[in-house]
Order: C-alpha cells, then structure tokens, then sequence
C-alpha cells in the first residue's frame, strides 16, 4: 500500500509541475492531463496548486502507513 501511495504521490506531483510548466513556459504539451480538460482552461494555475498539494499530502500520508 505504501508504494502504490508513493506511485500516487509522484504522479500527482508530476500532473501538477507539468501543468505549471506548460502554462508558463509552453513545453510538456501532451505530459500534463488537466490541460486537455475543457473545465480546467483558465485555471491552471489553480489546478496546479491542488495536484501539487494533494501530491504533499497523499506523500506525507504514505510516511505513516506501514508496509
């Protein structure tokens, strides 16, 4: 369970770094999947936020789970 959360947590952070990426600078045009969301156009930035958040907090939940 652990190393699926960990998997969870690295993926998360990626979508997240990824969009922010891509927002600002233009590269990863493909990497990011809330960028081909059409709800997410206008709030990348804030989407961002959230993923790399959760990705903080579903890493940080992994550290106390056993196993």
């Amino acid at each position: 369970m652990k190393k699926i959360m960990e998997f969870l947590a690295l993926v998360l952070f990626l979508q997240g770094a990824g969009l922010l990426v891509h927002r600002f600078v233009g590269w990863f045009d493909l990497m990011p999947l809330a960028h081909h969301l059409p709800f997410v156009e206008g709030h990348e930035v804030l989407v961002a936020a959230l993923l790399l958040t959760a990705a903080l907090g579903v890493a940080t939940a992994s550290d106390r789970v056993r196993g």
